[in-house]
């Protein structure tokens, strides 16, 4: 009888016991995971590289080796739990996390003249930081003078000017020379200036169908003569706070050293000719707004049947060199020299080319100039509706 009493309290009991132990286990398995470790739920781990030339010495190898996977290890763990949006606190947000991170060094070898590291690092990423994302995502804001800037957490992308801005950090190392370590530190930010500066310049769209990235990838020639010529850009800007070193590169679109100048011959084969010269301060003004234009150095501007009315080949070679086929911005003052055009719709895969309509292809046509502005949308979407009742009052 006894016995039998013990088999029904054990009947009873098993099922609790069970899934008590389960839930034990549920709950106890994230502080097993993140034991000693300090972590907690915005810690991220990630596994990052960086490599770096050993010509400048072994030393600075590693300094900026390893200060390029730490970064690489906040964009990954930023890429894996953010949204980028344009606030000024963004780049904060990156370097809080690159000053909480803490990273173990995995491996680390020499080999072809470059020193590698691999770190596993936790990445703690602030609550500010909630709306962040990688560096690929581009908002596209408006300053006072109505430039359409692309800004990223590493630099701006000003197409109405014709410029790329990018800034590079290096960690001033501790325990040798003062002027050893600013030294270390000055080269690791200008290598991360350039590194990040090509980077933000393949990212461009060369025409309304693709990006440099995709085009130099193309034929490594291109791409080595991009990076060479980023390369020597000097600084126009560094100073030091605290323990880091910034510097700031300005790359330009145009020019002789300008972005553009290493595409011409490639892209521009043949049949470029020169357009006459329009009268004195006749532009053509298109209004593109609203239509999710995306910018492109060879824009092409084509009618509703895909008949083109203004390409790279209309436009000669010493204009394209020096200003580009066309100027963007976010607003701009109309005069009644100017020719007007309302955009109908962006086109190509990377939404970086014009359709008109058949009169604005026909002013275009009879205009003949190669000053053209695009107005594209503001950072709150633009004002929608009618150019020419925007700018009803004339200058």
């Amino acid at each position: 009888m006894r016995n039998e009493s013990i088999k029904g309290i054990c009947r009873f009991r098993r099922p609790w016991v069970m899934w008590f132990c389960l839930f034990l286990m549920i709950c106890s398995f994230p502080a097993l995971s993140f034991a000693g470790t300090g972590a907690d739920e915005s810690g991220v781990h990630i596994t990052a590289t960086g490599t770096a030339p050993v010509s400048q010495g072994i030393i600075q190898a590693k300094q900026v080796a390893l200060m390029l996977a730490k970064r690489q290890a906040v964009e990954k763990a930023a890429g894996m739990s953010m949204v980028v949006s344009n606030t000024p606190d963004k780049r904060s947000v990156i370097e809080q996390s690159m000053a909480a991170l803490t990273y173990t060094v995995v491996a680390e070898h020499i080999s072809g003249g470059m020193y590698s590291v691999e770190i596993d690092a936790l990445v703690t990423v602030p609550e500010a930081g909630g709306e962040l994302t990688g560096t690929a995502s581009l908002a596209v804001t408006q300053s006072a003078t109505g430039d359409l800037i692309d800004r990223t957490p590493y630099g701006e992308i000003n197409w109405t000017q014709g410029y790329i801005i990018a800034e590079g950090k290096g960690d001033i190392p501790k325990g040798l020379n003062k002027d050893i370590c600013d030294s270390m530190a000055k080269r690791a930010a200008l290598i991360d200036a350039h590194a990040r500066a090509l980077e933000m310049a393949q990212g461009v769209n060369l025409d309304g169908d693709m990006s440099i990235g995709t085009y130099v990838s193309k034929d490594s020639r291109l791409f080595y003569r991009l990076k060479g010529l980023i390369a020597r850009v000097k600084p126009f800007e560094q100073y030091k706070d605290n323990n880091v070193y910034t510097i700031k590169i300005k790359v330009p679109f145009y020019g002789i050293n300008g972005v553009q100048t290493v595409f011409l011959n490639s892209y521009i084969k043949s049949g470029n000719k020169s357009i006459p010269p329009s009268p004195a301060k006749s532009r053509i003004v298109i209004d593109a707004r609203g239509t999710g234009l995306k910018p492109a150095m060879f824009v092409r501007i084509e009618d509703h049947t895909g008949k083109n009315i203004y390409t790279a080949q209309d436009v000669s070679r010493s204009v394209l060199q020096n200003k580009g086929m066309v100027q963007y911005v976010t607003a701009t003052t109309i005069t009644q020299t100017d020719i007007q055009a309302k955009a109908l719709k962006a086109d190509g895969k990377q939404s970086g080319n014009i359709v008109i309509s058949p009169g604005d292809a026909g002013k275009m046509k009879q205009a003949g100039s190669g000053n053209v502005i695009v107005i594209t949308d503001s950072p709150v979407g633009g004002t929608e509706g009618s150019l020419y009742f925007l700018f009803a009052a004339f200058k």
